[in-house]
């Protein structure tokens, strides 16, 4: 029996995943070796563009637990963000990162997303009210004295509503772990 007709020894077809083309297992390298599908073609194939050229793109691929797209570009583990901005404006110079315009963290539109400093992330972040109160709540010492004289008469939720902080900023303060000199 020869190898053409043992089924064992069959050669099995398959789609190529990077270009469809009907192609042979061969091992190492192969067909994948030299397809002509570039890391660029790859990345834009995990990327959703059917809500139109304004709306959000969201990164269909692996996400991070912060929501943010992670692909490996070019053997480097990336943010998809990073790699549609690389794509379609250029390297990210030092000192810079990249900042979403539409607070949509898979989001790989290039029109949404900008350069800017880490204090300009920072500022957008505050701005648009994604922080936490305790960030964003400056208490003057009068109210941490008020605060701290209410433990035990007044729960941390409670607290917490009137000051507008968190629970948990409440106990900083109650154990003297911020406010110190108050």
């Amino acid at each position: 029996m020869s190898a053409l007709t043992n089924p064992v020894h069959s050669v099995q077809r398959y789609p190529c995943p990077r270009c469809g083309t009907m192609t042979t297992r061969t091992g190492m390298g192969g067909h994948a070796r030299y397809c002509e599908v570039t890391q660029e073609q790859l990345f834009w194939t995990k990327v959703d563009k059917s809500a139109g050229p304004d709306a959000c793109w969201p990164w269909t691929g692996a996400i991070t637990t912060h929501r943010y797209g992670c692909v490996q570009f070019y053997r480097r583990v990336l943010g998809a963000h990073k790699v549609a901005y690389l794509l379609a404006h250029g390297p990210v110079p030092d000192g810079l990162q990249i900042r979403h315009s539409c607070d949509n963290p898979p989001c790989c539109n290039p029109a949404h997303l900008s350069l800017g400093t880490r204090k300009d992330n920072a500022a957008d972040k505050v701005a648009r009210g994604r922080t936490p109160k305790t960030m964003t709540k400056f208490l003057t010492v009068e109210q941490v004295r008020e605060i701290r004289a209410a433990r035990g008469r007044l729960s941390s939720g409670d607290i917490a509503k009137q000051y507008g902080i968190t629970q948990s900023y409440a106990f900083t303060i109650w154990a003297g772990k911020v406010w110190r000199n108050a």
